[in-house]
């Protein structure tokens, strides 16, 4: 299965045990929290970037 809840082989949507349709994976939540924080890490060093051109 892939990502997206697809047969990698026949690209049709994968039916569960149950029978209902398996959903897609979701990104996990600490992936968002290291993009934010890597985010404001870079926004604040363009920061002291722009005071050290102008100063």
């Amino acid at each position: 299965m892939s990502v997206v809840g697809t047969c990698p082989k026949c690209g049709e949507r994968v039916v569960g045990s149950n029978g209902t349709t398996v959903r897609s994976q979701r990104i996990p939540w600490h992936f968002w929290v290291f993009a934010g924080a890597a985010g404001i890490y870079l926004a604040w060093r363009l920061v002291q970037g722009l005071v050290a051109l102008v100063t």
